[in-house]
């Protein structure tokens, strides 16, 4: 580890167990950017908007970031749950990594999603969380913030698990439970969305003391 440099979070997190939530609630109470699957694919974009060389794609992709991160701002007053995913390709992987990895290198930021555990393996200052519940309990959440019937949650969650499980195997070559990449696992179920931010919290002050 490397305290001087931005100290990066990824969470890789199960359907339902809270992960966009309590890593918004991260970002906030550390005063990090916040990025996850919506952000990043605007990042993603930016950076393969243009047909040039990499050289004029990396300075888009940097004057476009700038301007995202001045707007990058969010209220948990008014805190909205994550569209709901679709299945995706796995053709922009790589892209991706490497937009995870320019994010780290300029700023402290909380990452959910998008393999950026694996993404930041080798990142000098890098803080792997995985967040997983119980299914009786990630289906009642999606339910609720969704509103749907419980077997379209049902559904939506097995699907999830698939889409999720194969890409991280396509990726990084380990199975998605593996807990060995990761340096916290946190049962949401069990331990309560709000009271896994304390934890999360506590465990950096640990981290930092050591």
């Amino acid at each position: 580890m490397d305290p001087t440099r931005p100290l990066a979070i990824t969470i890789s997190c199960q359907m339902g167990s809270g992960g966009a939530y309590i890593g918004r609630q991260l970002a906030q109470r550390l005063g990090f950017h916040y990025h996850d699957r919506e952000s990043i694919a605007k990042a993603v974009e930016a950076y393969l908007a243009s047909d040039e060389d990499e050289a004029s794609r990396e300075e888009r992709f940097q004057s476009m970031w700038s301007t995202y991160l001045s707007f990058n701002t969010f209220s948990m007053e008014n805190y909205q749950p994550p569209l709901l995913p679709f299945p995706s390709t796995f053709d922009m992987l790589d892209v991706e990594s490497k937009v995870i990895e320019r994010i780290a290198e300029k700023e402290a930021s909380v990452i959910v999603g998008r393999c950026g555990f694996h993404a930041l393996r080798e990142h000098a200052n890098h803080v792997a969380i995985f967040l997983h519940a119980s299914g009786d309990f990630r289906r009642q959440r999606i339910r609720q913030l969704y509103n749907l019937s419980e077997e379209d949650a049902r559904d939506r969650v097995a699907e999830s698990d698939r889409e999720r499980s194969n890409r991280i195997q396509d990726v990084s070559g380990r199975k998605w439970t593996d807990s060995r990449p990761f340096d916290l696992c946190v049962d949401t179920c069990r331990m309560g969305i709000d009271k896994s931010v304390d934890l999360i919290l506590d465990y950096l002050k640990i981290r930092n003391a050591g």
